[in-house]
């Protein structure tokens, strides 16, 4: 992907329901990183990555449905995000929930 303006590649994703059914499901999704959520990353990595006050307890995942970002858009610019029918930005702990990996050194 050209210019892409990120931090991570989701390698695969999948929604379940509670039987176990896939109800969607998507491969080398590349995320997108808007210029307050770089901001950000740099603020905790060099400047309180330790402090409370800088990182917050949760994020949230939320869809949006563009396929390109500008440099000056945030979550509030999100298109097409849905509503009803049981969905809701997830909340996703900040600490404990993700695991860091090298795979061949990276």
């Amino acid at each position: 992907m050209s210019n892409w303006n990120g931090i991570l590649k989701i390698l695969e994703i999948q929604h379940k329901n509670t039987q176990g059914d896939i109800l969607w499901e998507d491969r080398n999704i590349h995320n997108i990183l808007h210029q307050d959520g770089e901001e950000f990353l740099l603020r905790a990595a060099f400047t309180g990555g330790q402090d409370s006050t800088i990182i917050p307890e949760e994020y949230f995942l939320a869809m949006d449905n563009r396929s390109e970002i500008a440099v000056g858009n945030t979550m509030d610019d999100l298109i097409g995000e849905p509503t009803g029918a049981g969905y809701d930005r997830q909340a996703v702990n900040s600490s404990g929930d993700f695991s860091v990996n090298f795979v061949n050194n990276h």
